[in-house]
This record gives structure tokens, sequence and C-alpha cells, in this order.
């Protein structure tokens, strides 16, 4: 079990438009793995397109502030 098998999983679900399954697949892994950087992205990427860019935008900014170490500047 690792964070990258959670991210393939729910990179399928998208892939077959099963996006709210996607969507639990990713916040599964980020209960298991907290602040895994994909998982974290993918989330937001899945919440923007449903329209929730607000809590896509704050989840990114909460995960920059833990792991300044890995984000770069745009």
């Amino acid at each position: 079990e690792s964070a990258v098998g959670y991210a393939r999983v729910a990179e399928l679900h998208r892939r077959l438009g099963q996006y709210p399954e996607a969507e639990q697949v990713l916040r599964d892994g980020l209960a298991r793995f907290p602040g895994e950087g994909a998982l974290v992205q993918r989330l937001a990427q899945a919440l923007a397109r449903k329209g929730e860019a607000g809590q896509a935008q704050a989840m990114l900014e909460e995960w920059a502030q833990l792991r300044p170490d890995l984000t770069t500047p745009w």
C-alpha cells in the first residue's frame, strides 16, 4: 500500500468518469498518507473540476505552508 497506489486507483476512476469514487480514493489516501503532495494536488484538481475552486486553492495553500521544501514559485 502506497500513496502511488491510491493515485493510480483514483486516476482509473477518473478516466472511467467515476468522479465521486476518485475523490473518495484520494481522501482515503490522504488519511493514510497525510500531506502527500501527489494526492493533495490530484484532490485539489478534482475539487476544482467540480466547481469547488476555493476549497481546492485553500487545500493547496495549506499544503504549501506545511511543505515549503516541496513547493516552487510559479
